[in-house]
């Protein structure tokens, strides 16, 4: 009987640290996704004039950059490419990728911009069906963030349209260090 009680005291236990460890991941995965899209979530500037070769006004560059932009989500997180990115990062990344320690969802409210952009889930049927992007400004794509044990360093690739035909991926290698995520190594993948 006594075995049987510290056998279901363990399994609890195990239960609780699992459960635990899933949510801190998850925490981090969504930290990390709200860095990203305000590193990459930029409006661009009016082209010039029909005709003429005018420099855009630095006062309306200035505004533009600070403008909150509508991102779009796709809802369906993917594997890395392990055969594109393993020469292209630094080495003590390449082991987090074989560890494959990794989220492959997020939630979408507990995603921020603290640059004030509006996050919400793409309809995936519509951005298959659809060239340009009408009902948002960008289209955000994450790859499954990996993590090493430690939880100290991340990696992952995501990829960025402001239409079908207009977009980039770049590789993300990320260290945790005074309590927030800073970007250690990015390198853009393609472009489109």
């Amino acid at each position: 009987m006594r075995k049987i009680s510290y056998f279901l005291i363990f399994v609890i236990v195990q239960a609780f640290c699992g459960c635990n460890d899933k949510l801190i991941t998850e925490k981090l995965t969504h930290e990390i996704m709200g860095l990203i899209i305000d590193k990459n979530a930029k409006a661009i500037p009016p082209p010039p004039k029909f005709g003429t070769i005018e420099e855009v006004d630095e006062k309306l560059l200035d505004s533009i950059v600070n403008l909150p932009l509508k991102v779009a989500i796709y809802p369906i997180m993917s594997d890395i490419d392990l055969r594109t990115i393993n020469m292209t990062i630094p080495y003590e990344y390449r082991e987090i990728v074989q560890i494959n320690s990794k989220i492959s969802s997020f939630e979408l409210s507990n995603i921020s911009s603290k640059k004030g952009h509006y996050l919400f889930l793409a309809d995936s049927s519509a951005v298959k069906r659809d060239k340009e992007y009408k009902d948002f400004d960008l289209l955000f794509n994450f790859s499954s963030i990996c993590f090493n044990k430690e939880r100290t360093r991340a990696i992952v690739e995501i990829g960025v349209s402001r239409s079908a035909l207009a977009g980039y991926s770049v590789i993300y290698c990320l260290v945790f260090d005074n309590e927030k995520w800073r970007v250690a190594f990015s390198k853009i993948n393609s472009e489109w």
